[in-house]
């Protein structure tokens, strides 16, 4: 479970419980936007332009130097260039 998790328990004969967000419930996303400073790797992989080395390397730079101030911030990831930031900039948050 993660803080601010939402559980959905269905009505007694209920056939068609919500669907969840498109975003799913996991600690990482948001209103569809994936948290930077608590995604796991394979969520930072679900972005356009990051695969699994790069996501390892998000995680390994948030290991080493803490939580990022701005979503700018994952530039300084080895291999994140500003196309790539461009491409994922409105998919990302810090809180």
């Amino acid at each position: 479970m993660y803080d601010e998790e939402q559980i959905y328990v269905p009505r007694l004969g209920e056939e068609n419980p919500p669907l969840p967000p498109p975003s799913g419930s996991s600690g990482g996303q948001a209103g569809g936007k994936i948290n930077i400073n608590t995604a796991s790797a394979a969520e930072l992989e679900t972005l356009p332009g990051i695969g699994p080395v790069l996501a390892q390397r998000v995680v390994d730079y948030r290991e080493a130097n803490g939580p990022f101030a701005a979503i700018e911030d994952i530039k300084n990831v080895r291999g994140i260039g500003e196309a790539t930031f461009e491409e994922i900039k409105e998919l990302i948050f810090v809180p």
